[in-house]
């Protein structure tokens, strides 16, 4: 199954989203931000923790979702004929929680990882994880959904 790293990243300056850099930031902390999340800027390394296999695909956006036209080249999903998404990030009441909403509204199942997942608040984090589990696709462990995964894997079948 493949593994899609999605970064947010805009052009420098913020100029394509000035509806978020131009009207919700103010001036001095919309430059500050629109440097942090241009391409090359070392706000824009993955954690040094996470592991990246070389099969896995990295994908831009510049919008929280990268499901909105237009904000990424998340085309792949379509062309895997990908039908589940698991969701990982940060923050989760932000960029998980549209990216969740947006792939439930086009019919792809939705699991969010609380495990995997992480808000400024533990009452932003809960609050979220209900709406997910309420309305928008389901809510496990990342032991929980590789347990799942490994349980539906095909088997080989040892002869004798």
């Amino acid at each position: 199954m493949p593994v899609v790293w999605v970064q947010h990243e805009n052009r420098p300056g913020g100029s394509d989203w000035d509806g978020f850099f131009g009207r919700f930031v103010a001036p001095d902390n919309a430059r500050k931000a629109a440097a942090a999340l241009t391409a090359g800027s070392p706000m824009q390394t993955l954690w040094p923790e996470l592991e990246v296999a070389r099969g896995d695909l990295r994908v831009a956006k510049n919008r929280y979702s990268p499901l909105i036209a237009g904000s990424s080249k998340l085309e792949i999903l379509v062309a895997k004929a990908i039908d589940t998404v698991l969701i990982a990030g940060t923050k989760t009441n932000v960029c998980c929680e549209c990216t969740a909403r947006d792939a439930m509204m086009l019919d792809y199942k939705v699991v969010m990882l609380s495990d995997c997942t992480a808000a400024l608040s533990d009452d932003e984090q809960r609050a979220t994880l209900e709406n997910m589990i309420q309305q928008f696709g389901d809510v496990l462990t990342s032991g929980e959904a590789l347990a799942l995964l490994d349980s539906r894997a095909p088997r080989n079948k040892q002869t004798s």
